[in-house]
């Protein structure tokens, strides 16, 4: 269970890292980059 959560987690995170690189991020690299601080928060 936690072994998928954070596979997920790190899969999403990746994404977000690429798409920074990458440029394509349509739902705005800031509102991805705060929502990934309250999913740390959350652990």
């Amino acid at each position: 269970m936690a072994n998928i959560q954070f596979f997920s987690f790190t899969s999403y995170l990746m994404s977000k890292i690429v798409a920074y690189f990458v440029g394509k991020d349509w739902f705005g690299i800031q509102h991805g980059f705060l929502e990934t601080l309250i999913m740390l928060a959350q652990l």
